[in-house]
This record gives structure tokens, sequence and C-alpha cells, in this order.
């Protein structure tokens, strides 16, 4: 009996070792969620979780497309309200692929968001002040709109980073924008490097960059 036992408790065990082997597989492989993804248009997403969504030629981005990424970078716990809020970061590529990677006229955006926490004060009816907790989502982005090569900013782009507070446009609060040559996604050649000033970009450099510094002006 005991040896029977033995024998039923392997073949259980290597059973549910191939469902294992199979769902651990299936969550490394790339998925085609509509269309044809190996020579036509369609979406698919990677098992990194990436969604493409456009043109493929053998199994790869070729042609116009758009790929999105999101996850959850944090989850935080607000002391005071005692509440979570979950920060989640999220990328956005789209424009002409060739071979998986964007090659030609391209638009980037990078999204990340954090949230505050701050006590204000609001008058009350007793014509007083009561004193309350708001929460709010800051989101930093950096955005590239230009020429892309094998993926990499290359040529002429304009990259800007700033911040908003979320669905509020109005909020922006700009950190530094450039318009100019890149060379493997630095800043290299011509170029006008603009700082946030006093609510709006103020040019602050212009001339010649060379690996992401600013060596000398136009003259």
């Amino acid at each position: 009996d005991s040896s029977k036992k033995s024998i039923i408790m392997k073949k259980y065990i290597t059973i549910i070792c191939c469902f294992l082997i199979l769902f651990v597989s299936a969550q490394n492989e790339n998925i085609c969620l509509s269309g044809n993804c190996v020579n036509g248009t369609g979406e698919l997403k990677f098992a990194s979780g990436e969604v493409y969504t456009g043109n493929f030629k053998n199994g790869k981005p070729n042609g116009e497309g758009i790929l999105k990424e999101s996850h959850v970078d944090s989850i935080i716990l607000l002391p005071n309200s005692m509440e979570s809020k979950k920060a989640t970061t999220s990328n956005i590529q789209k424009g002409r692929w060739k071979n998986g990677e964007l090659n030609g006229e391209g638009y980037m955006l990078m999204k990340s968001q954090k949230f505050i926490e701050r006590k204000e004060a609001l008058p009350d009816s007793s014509n007083g002040l009561k004193y309350v907790w708001n929460i709010y989502s800051v989101e930093n982005y950096v955005e590239i709109n230009g020429h892309f090569s094998n993926g990499i900013v290359e040529g002429y782009a304009v990259t800007e980073s700033y911040t908003t507070k979320q669905d509020d446009p109005k909020s922006k609060v700009g950190n530094r924008k450039y318009e100019g040559n890149f060379k493997n996604s630095d800043r290299n050649g011509k170029g006008k490097l603009y700082k946030w000033i006093n609510g709006s970009y103020q040019l602050t450099n212009e001339g010649e960059f060379l690996n992401g510094k600013f060596i000398e002006p136009l003259k």
C-alpha cells in the first residue's frame, strides 16, 4: 500500500510540476491580442507587460505604431489619512518603427507619479478656520519629440521636463527645455537650452553642445 501511495504521490507531483512549467512559460511569452502580429497590423502584449499597437514585419514592430507601458511603481500609506495610494510610472513611444525600434520621426512621453499630503486652513461657518488634509498627485514628465535611430535620439529633437498636478495642465511647472541636435541621446551640436524662470521658459544657452554639456556660445 505504501508503495502504491508513493507512486500516486509522484504522479501528482509530476502533474503539478508540468502545470507550473506551462504557467511560467505562458507568463514569459508574448501574446497577440488581436490582428496579425507577424506580418500585418495587430496588437501585441509583450511578456514584459508593454502593449504595441500597429504594423508588424517578421513578428517585430515595423511601420507606424504606438507602444504603451504602465506599472505600479510603489504603494504609499499616507500617515495622516491612513489612505494607501498607488504611484504609477507610464511610458508612451509612438512613430515609425523598424526591427522593433523607433526609427525616424517619433515621440516619447515618460511619466512618473508621487503623492503629497498637505494640511490646509479653510474658513468655516463661525468665521474661523478649520484644518483639512488634502492629497495631491504630482506628476513628473519627460517629453521627447524628434528623430530616432534604433530607439535612441539621433539628429534634431525637442526635449522637455516638467511637473504638473494630476489632471491640471495649468499647474505646469517647467524644468528644462532643449531644442537642437543629438547624438547617442546626448545633446551634441548646435542647440538652445531653456530654463523655467518666473513662470516661463527663458533662453539660457545657445550655441554648441558636446556630450550633453554647453561648450561654446553662438557666434
